[in-house]
């Protein structure tokens, strides 16, 4: 979770708070997974919700570190 964290934060210093936006879905964005925890405590299905974490949240961060390395700038210094 750190590393994300800080990949994103030095996305978002590359390019701006603008240029690091996370895609969303139908009006969904990757934060809005938080509102999901209510529902997870009332339902019980805490071990389903870790076990999607689990596999989950390593995949975001290859992706975040994707993006990052994307984002990179080339030796003339211009972002790829």
């Amino acid at each position: 979770m750190a590393t994300i964290f800080a990949l994103r934060m030095r996305i978002e210093a590359r390019l701006g708070k603008a240029g690091a936006r996370l895609p969303a879905l139908s009006g969904f964005e990757v934060e809005d997974c938080l509102y999901l925890l209510p529902l997870v405590t009332l339902t019980h299905t805490l071990p389903l919700f870790l076990d999607a974490a689990v596999v989950g949240a390593p995949l975001f961060a290859l992706w975040v570190t994707w993006s990052y390395r994307a984002t990179a700038p080339t030796p003339t210094g211009e972002a790829r």
